[in-house]
């Protein structure tokens, strides 16, 4: 830029002034703050793979116990089967000759083909009565929760109306019989004890359908209109849940254990529950949405969208927690080194980069503490703990650093606010979203009302 000066009239040339020196000291600064604070997003995704790594194992753990003690298990109830008598249908075969390159068709009429259906029988009210004892069993720092069940089962048939005396000629009731699944046949403690009308029955293997029992069952008394009695008792070993097959119309349920934590699953709520520190007992009362069906009730019995009951789940997944946990990490990385920025320019006493590294470091060994003392005791517990040690490792180092330890003190006292407010998000499940933005919302603009009062000229490292 050229002026005229007013006693010579000579045109001097003038150069913009330089930009202060600590000015552009700090915006550099600044600039290597945001990048050490994007540099500990590698620590974090280490701790990530991780912690993923840790649930993986203690799944497979937990796969261990489960498999030798008992998986799940899905109770579905009894049902009748009727084989339909064989039936002569006529039908053509037909043959293609080649004959010098042409086809010819012989036909062969009038070949007997057999065939056999069968319809099945649910029951018209099916009753449970389950008592369930409940335990953990550990293999080195992993558990899972397993139970012994008693099931007590009632209920009677009835002759639906569609087999009446038109078409029951149609059917072979002489071998009918009548097929049940209370679980896994190898999970069973005790025999399975069946009775049809006051008369014990004598289950065998059911060759057709794995885990099945089956035995002959009299319809005399269902051909008169008679109902057909039945009582079952059985015990199970299991594992995670205790579902229920709804083949009853209507099916109750009842259910008392010792379990404190239980999740209420399925396609049907329990009608009343009640759960105590000794325990929980609950009622279900669900009516099935078909009484009889051409296709076997029980054959796809685990995909059903109505199968109800309960699961024993462990009561703090803290492999969950701490992936919540570590998603905030690089909030409290730039909010700390936010606040000891502030800090730095309020006491114009230089903290290096360094510092702001160690400082970072630290924050991150936050999260490997939290998972390792997780493993072990309750995630609460776990994570004040690993907040102690890190605000206290913080302070006593900006203690030496600034050589002043009050304000060390009131940094970790920040520190002590900011851990406070993200372990409520992490307890918070549908509200953590609105309370964490209005949480940023005020903290934004605290630090915005602060920046104001910053002296952008005063620091020289």
């Amino acid at each position: 830029m050229e002026t005229q000066t007013p006693q010579t009239g000579m045109q001097v040339q003038q150069t913009p002034s330089p930009m202060p020196k600590k000015q552009m000291n700090v915006g550099i600064k600044l600039l290597l703050i945001a990048g050490l604070s994007v540099a500990m997003l590698i620590p974090r995704i280490i701790i990530g793979v991780l912690i993923d790594e840790r649930e993986n194992t203690a799944r497979a753990a937990k796969y261990e116990i489960t498999a030798n003690w008992g998986n799940e298990q899905l109770v579905s109830g009894l049902v009748i089967e009727i084989p339909a008598k064989p039936t002569v249908k006529q039908a053509t075969q037909v043959k293609e000759q080649k004959i010098e390159g042409e086809v010819s068709v012989a036909v062969e009429p009038n070949t007997p083909l057999r065939e056999t259906d069968k319809i099945y029988i649910t029951p018209d009210e099916l009753n449970y009565n389950c008592n369930i004892d409940t335990k953990e069993l550990h293999r080195s720092i992993y558990k899972a929760v397993v139970y012994t069940s008693d099931i007590d089962m009632s209920g009677t048939f009835v002759l639906p109306d569609y087999l009446d005396s038109s078409n029951i000629n149609e059917y072979d009731i002489q071998k009918a019989k009548i097929a049940m699944r209370m679980g896994e046949r190898d999970k069973m403690v005790k025999k399975t004890r069946l009775s049809i009308d006051g008369k014990d029955q004598n289950l065998k293997a059911e060759g057709s359908y794995p885990n099945y029992l089956s035995c002959p069952v009299d319809l005399s008394g269902l051909l008169k209109g008679d109902t057909l009695k039945f009582s079952a008792k059985a015990t199970l070993k299991g594992s995670n849940k205790l579902k229920f097959q709804p083949l009853g119309n209507p099916t109750t349920v009842h259910i008392t254990s010792n379990y404190t934590n239980p999740s209420f699953q399925g396609g049907n709520l329990p009608d009343e529950r009640e759960i105590t520190a000794d325990g929980f007992t609950s009622d279900w009362t669900v009516f099935a949405k078909n009484t009889s069906t051409e296709e076997f009730p029980l054959d796809n019995y685990d995909e059903g969208d109505d199968n109800f009951g309960v699961d024993f789940i462990v009561s703090v997944d803290q492999y969950t927690q701490n992936s919540r946990a570590v998603k905030y990490s690089f909030l409290i990385v730039v909010l700390t080194f936010v606040t000891v920025f502030i800090i730095e320019n309020r006491r114009r006493t230089p903290i290096y980069w360094l510092h702001y590294l160690l400082i970072g470091f630290a924050i991150m060994l936050f999260y490997l503490l939290l998972l390792s003392f997780s493993e072990y005791m309750l995630f609460g517990w776990s994570y004040l703990i690993a907040s102690v040690m890190t605000i206290g490792l913080i302070t006593v180092f900006l203690t030496g650093v600034l050589k002043e330890r009050k304000t060390a003190i009131v940094i970790g006292m920040i520190l002590s606010c900011l851990y406070a407010f993200i372990y409520v998000l992490l307890s918070l499940e549908t509200m953590s979203l609105l309370v964490g933005a209005i949480g940023l919302f005020i903290i934004l603009a605290m630090i915005m009302f602060v920046s104001l009062q910053i002296n952008w000229n005063g620091i020289t490292n």
